[in-house]
């Protein structure tokens, strides 16, 4: 069964949409057919603190 996990900084919220982004990665793993359809899991954790190396605040990320 695959789990996908992703991970993004807060301030991605409002300029991505995270919906659409959970949605995308569930349908490219459907349509592999190399997965069971009912055991495909994706999950989105939003990380309220972070920091990012340079320190510049409009920098993010997302880990998957």
């Amino acid at each position: 069964m695959p789990h996908f996990s992703v991970e993004y900084s807060a301030n991605l919220e409002a300029e991505v949409d995270l919906q659409e982004l959970a949605d995308n990665i569930r349908d490219v793993a459907a349509g592999t057919a190399v997965f069971p359809l009912g055991g495909i899991r994706v999950r989105l954790h939003r990380s309220h603190i972070y920091t990012i190396a340079d320190g510049h605040p409009e920098n993010a990320f997302v880990a998957i």
